[in-house]
């Protein structure tokens, strides 16, 4: 979660890219806002991010496979962007592109959290720390951001954000153990556990 916020287009991107659109590329307000309105599209429909995890399984496999994906779809996109940074149009594709993979990486998430707390009975006590460790980074994220605003180009900011992102391809290789997810199935016909 820490590190998804982090690498996340809302996270430690958000800023700095708002200001290099304001003040590296000229963009009024209105241009800002609908800049940001089209890329951030995908957070609008995030619940059909859920839906499609919780019936879809990339290569026959569990959840790391969106993670596998996702990951580096996202860094790519980033590492897209650190490239040439001075269009309009090629930042609102990376960035939407961006939007779409973490979606999928935070929708996956989110269901391995709902899956372990349901199998553990604690979903309440998971619910307030997964919303307390998704706090951490926004704050964070607005720190840190202000300061890379001012110090650091905007290409080498989709770098730093490519270089957090990549901590979550091992990270789900090592922490989420094979077949973990296939253990409670959640089908579409039932709403929830008894307890």
């Amino acid at each position: 979660m820490l590190t998804l916020g982090l690498a996340e287009p809302t996270g430690l991107v958000s800023l700095p890219l708002l200001f290099w659109l304001k003040d590296g590329l000229g963009l009024r307000p209105g241009a800002i806002a609908a800049f940001e309105a089209v890329a951030l599209a995908p957070l609008y429909f995030g619940f059909v991010f859920g839906f499609v995890r919780d019936r879809w399984r990339p290569f026959g496999r569990d959840d790391r496979a969106y993670f596998l994906l996702g990951a580096p779809i996202a860094i790519a996109s980033y590492c897209w962007l650190a490239v040439n940074a001075t269009s309009p149009t090629r930042l609102l594709v990376g960035v939407f592109v961006a939007v779409v993979a973490f979606e999928f990486l935070g929708a996956t998430a989110e269901g391995l959290m709902t899956e372990a707390a349901q199998r553990n009975v604690m979903t309440g006590r998971l619910s307030a720390l997964s919303e307390f460790a998704e706090i951490i980074p926004s704050v964070a994220s607005t720190l840190i951001g202000g300061w890379i605003a001012t110090h650091v180009d905007v290409g080498e900011t989709f770098l730093v954000a490519a270089v957090i992102a990549t901590v979550v391809v091992p990270a789900s290789v090592q922490l989420i153990p094979s077949g973990e997810t296939d253990a409670v199935k959640i089908s579409p016909a039932r709403t929830s556990r008894s307890q």
